[in-house]
This record gives structure tokens, C-alpha cells and sequence, in this order.
């Protein structure tokens, strides 16, 4: 599946064409694995959903009988849930297997932009971890280059101290937040977060990581 094109259209080009249809909160479920951590900022979206209604459906998959799991589209979900609506439209889809729920959910997300670095990477390591999936076997799916994939997942494995200094200090950018995750350990993270902060660029970072590495025993 590739990020290119549209999650929707690849959805609608399978045999098992997907049902749409309204269905009931309360047959909703929220999907654990959702690559998207934080919901961000739902004032606008509830207004939008209170005006208008919930404009491109939610994905979902049957998990028993009259039971569903979000796929995709869980701020819409709580957007609706937020105004009251007894339902929300939905297609709903056939799975092969849990891990290709991840793969949607992380295609639909990255199309929007709408994950931060952090959860890019735990949405790959997930993948890598709890389904086994290889570096490129990641790329294939979510339509990368397989090096990309290989410096994000560095982001997963930042201890959370320095996540958290990362956060604090609004860094934000991918590439910035590889080079620290490439320092060789927390003292050196810490010190590359603080340049940082204090306005230096990536290719200064990167230099200076670089010339640490030369002098290690």
C-alpha cells in the first residue's frame, strides 16, 4: 500500500468491495494499536462536525457480531461522540490480519500529516515488533525508502527523557530529532537538544556528532 494514492481509492480497487453504512456509537470500538497517540486540538473539528456532520466516513472492521474497531478516523469518532450522534457513517472492511489494520491506520495519518515523529516511529516499530516486519517490508507497505524507515525507528528507541527534553524544547523536526537519536548516549542526546534549542541548524548537529564519533576510543 502506498502512501501516494489514497487509502480510500486502493480500499475500493479490492475484490471484497467495502460496505458504507451508518452505524451506531455504541458498536464502536477504539483501536489500541492507533498510531496516533494524542487527539490534539478537537475544538475546531467538533465545531465542523456540529455544522456540517462527519464528512469523510470512518474505517472500520467487524471484530465480533455487531461489533467494530476504528481503523481510521478515530477524531471524527470522538467528534461525534463529543455532539451527541447516536451514529457515524462508516465502510467497512475486511482484514487479512491485525498488522494490515496498523498499515491503514499509518498510511491515513501520514497522509494527513497529522502524526509528530514520535508516533510515526512507534507506529514502524510496532510493526517491526509485534508482527515481525522487516525494515523493508515497512517501506513496501507505507510506500518509503527503506533507509527512511531505518532512521525513524531510531526515534522509538530515544529513552523517554530525552523525548521528553525534545517536546520541551519544541523540537519538531524529523531530521533534527534523528541526529539526536544517533548521538552515543544520553549525555551527548542532552547536549545536541540543548544546541538545538539554542538555534543551531542540522548540518552543525551533524558535524558535531560526527567529529564526537572521531574521537571515541
Amino acid at each position: 500500500m502506498r502512501h501516494s494514492k489514497h487509502f480510500i481509492d486502493i480500499l475500493f480497487e479490492r475484490d471484497d468491495t467495502p460496505i458504507g453504512r451508518n452505524i451506531p456509537i455504541e458498536a464502536i470500538e477504539t483501536n489500541p494499536d492507533q498510531p496516533r497517540k494524542e487527539l490534539g486540538d478537537m475544538e475546531s473539528l467538533i465545531e465542523s462536525v456540529k455544522q456540517n456532520g462527519i464528512l469523510e466516513p470512518l474505517i472500520v472492521t467487524q471484530i465480533k457480531d455487531g461489533k467494530y474497531k476504528i481503523i481510521a478516523g478515530e477524531r471524527r469518532y470522538h467528534a461525534a461522540v463529543a455532539c451527541g450522534f447516536n451514529s457515524v457513517p462508516c465502510i467497512e472492511i475486511s482484514l487479512e490480519n491485525e498488522a494490515q489494520a496498523l498499515e491503514i491506520a499509518l498510511v491515513e495519518n501520514l497522509q494527513r500529516k497529522d502524526l509528530d515523529p514520535f508516533e510515526e516511529a512507534e507506529g514502524y516499530f510496532l510493526l517491526q515488533e509485534k508482527y515481525g516486519y522487516t525494515h523493508e517490508q515497512i517501506a513496501e507497505k507505507i510506500g518509503k525508502k527503506r533507509s527512511t524507515i531505518s532512521e525513524v525507528i531510531l526515534l522509538a528507541k530515544l529513552p523517554e527523557e530525552i523525548k521528553n527534553l525534545c517536546r520541551h524544547a519544541d523540537i519538531k523536526a524529523k531530521s533534527l530529532l534523528i541526529e539526536i537519536a544517533k548521538a552515543g548516549n544520553l549525555k551527548e542526546m542532552r547536549e545536541m537538544v540543548d544546541l538545538i534549542a539554542a538555534g543551531k541548524g542540522r548540518e552543525e548537529i551533524r558535524k558535531l556528532r560526527k567529529e564526537k564519533e572521531k574521537i571515541k576510543p
